[in-house]
């Protein structure tokens, strides 16, 4: 997950480190939300959808999981 969002923000404009710091919140924010096997079921299923978020490049699904995010 984590190098596959860094690569979509870095195509965005954010540095490797913004874009490292920005995943990884959004991966943590995901786990506290979700057991494991739940989140790859999340994370699947939010790959095939044709909805992006124009802001990161990745499925809108995961959008809310960045809100609270820094970089």
């Amino acid at each position: 997950y984590t190098s596959g969002c860094s690569a979509k923000l870095t195509a965005r404009g954010k540095t490797a480190a913004q874009a490292q710091k920005l995943c990884q919140c959004s991966l943590s924010n995901m786990q506290n939300q979700y057991s494991q096997s739940q989140a790859i079921v999340f994370l699947t299923k939010a790959q095939f959808t044709s909805s992006t978020d124009p802001k990161t490049g990745l499925p809108s699904a995961l959008s809310p999981y960045f809100v609270s995010c820094k970089a």
